[in-house]
């Protein structure tokens, strides 16, 4: 039989098939092989008809297997060699803590600010601070203000959403959670080798900073705006 299901914070409708209603591994990795990570409280909408303790007993089987990989505790994504292809990292970590944008060094290496590259997927959130460490990678959350949970756009990929901050609002969280580790001075931005200034829109930034309320931070922000004028 076809069941129809809306799945969670994805603006998509898609079609499962269950075969007579049983958990088999093949009919469970065609309805989860498009996803990029899942939880115990996704599979209890794709097998309805399963119970709580049946879906951890059969996902731990799965686990010990290597048929799936435990990112935390109670989600899950498949093992690369039963994708279609291998899932973007920012996908599961949109998934894995939301509600959160990427930012800070993540987004930074990726418009060319910082030049060494980062592997830790950096982002922000409106939750309290978290880390996840997986064997698929590493996952960071810093908390900030709802105000100031802005300057960020979606990306599409395979169907799917992820948000990533535009290049002022990445510099912008990434001065004011580093604030009191930095000094508004030249040598600051000497040592973290920021490259690629003159691309940056000061006002965007002082914007987005002055959102947050903070001296240090629009101290720091102006001093910045000065060391990329002399570079």
């Amino acid at each position: 039989m076809y069941i129809f299901l809306k799945f969670d914070k994805l603006d998509s409708v898609f079609s499962v098939f269950l075969l007579k209603n049983e958990m088999n591994f093949l009919n469970f990795q065609k309805i989860v092989k498009d996803y990029p990570i899942f939880s115990i409280q996704d599979l209890k909408l794709f097998f309805p008809g399963e119970n709580l303790y049946t879906l951890h007993t059969q996902i731990s089987d799965w686990a010990k297997q290597n048929k799936i990989i435990k990112i935390k505790n109670g989600s899950y994504i498949l093992s690369e060699i039963y994708t279609k292809q291998k899932v973007l990292s920012e996908l599961i970590a949109a998934k894995l803590y939301s509600p959160s944008y990427i930012s800070l060094e993540y987004a930074l290496s990726i418009y060319g600010i910082i030049p060494a590259a980062v592997f830790t997927i950096t982002s922000v959130t409106t939750k309290a601070t978290r880390n996840f460490f997986s064997p698929i990678g590493n996952f960071k959350y810093r908390k900030i203000k709802a105000k100031c949970f802005e300057g960020f756009v979606s990306k599409k990929e395979a169907k799917l959403t992820y948000y990533i901050a535009i290049v002022e609002k990445a510099l912008v969280d990434f001065l004011y959670l580093n604030r009191n580790k930095f000094k508004a001075e030249f040598q600051t931005w000497q040592d973290l080798r920021l490259q690629n200034l003159q691309s940056i829109n000061f006002q965007k930034i002082y914007k987005f900073a002055k959102n947050f309320d903070n001296h240090k931070l629009l101290e720091l922000t102006i001093n910045l705006k000065n060391y990329a004028k002399s570079n």
